[in-house]
């Protein structure tokens, strides 16, 4: 430890030596420990609350504001649309008229920062239903149940037309081959919720008519061997200032 060779005392002179190194000067102040901690721990906080401010108000409108992403590989489960049990998904949809299946390793969960953002979800699946005459609606889950989205401007699937089994955010599996040729479906959902709470979205494979359709993620309908494709689904969301 270097020599203090001065009074320490207010507006004393001092002068330290380490080896050859002389600093001197005057003492404007003394503080002890819990002063000096006192000063630091309000200085800190201080910085720190003006920059959360700060990251607040230059967020641009149109700025994305947090993102996330998602894979899944998941090929060996087969989903099939059922009839609502109330839990698997909700019986207030029944008025669809079809049976639904969620598929559930494609689910994102946001919380967003500010109320009245925008979020966007983009989903590439990939798959094959035992039926082209199916598609995807998008929910999200109500007190843990799967739950089509029908907030105004927001649908989960298209609200200039009635509510039919037919009527799908998306439906793009026609190809004259239902059972050995997997497609990748891209879509993006817009959703502005009004809430900073947690909010889990996910996808519907909804069934033609009443019956028990069946989606088979990340293969092909009938992909049991070497010679049948697979693939991978990913998603990643946005969430955009207003």
């Amino acid at each position: 430890m270097p020599d203090i060779e001065a009074d320490i005392a207010k507006g004393g002179d001092f002068k330290t030596i380490e080896g050859n190194l002389y600093v001197t000067g005057r003492i404007s102040g003394v503080y002890d420990k819990g002063q000096t901690d006192v000063g630091i721990t309000s200085s800190i906080n201080n910085y720190v609350t003006e920059y959360q401010n700060k990251e607040e108000r230059t967020f641009r409108v149109g700025e994305t504001v947090q993102k996330g992403y998602g894979r899944t590989n998941v090929s060996t489960t087969r989903y099939t649309a059922a009839a609502s049990n109330g839990s698997n998904w909700s019986s207030s949809d029944t008025d669809f008229g079809q049976y639904f299946v969620e598929i559930s390793p494609i689910r994102v969960t946001i919380t967003p920062l500010f109320a009245d953002s925008l979020i966007a979800i983009h989903w590439n699946v990939f798959g094959e239903p035992s039926d082209h005459n199916t598609g995807f609606k998008i929910a999200e889950l109500v007190n843990g149940v799967p739950t089509i989205i029908r907030r105004s401007g927001y649908e989960g699937y298209n609200s200039q037309f009635s509510i039919v089994e037919y009527n799908h955010f998306i439906s793009d599996f026609y190809d004259a081959d239902s059972d050995t040729t997997g497609r990748m479906s891209n879509f993006v959902y817009f959703d502005k919720p009004n809430s900073t709470d947690e909010r889990t979205y996910t996808v519907m494979f909804g069934a033609n008519g009443q019956t028990a359709n069946i989606y088979t993620l990340n293969r092909t309908y009938n992909g049991t061997g070497t010679n049948d494709e697979v693939g991978v689904t990913t998603w990643w969301w946005e969430e955009i200032k207003q």
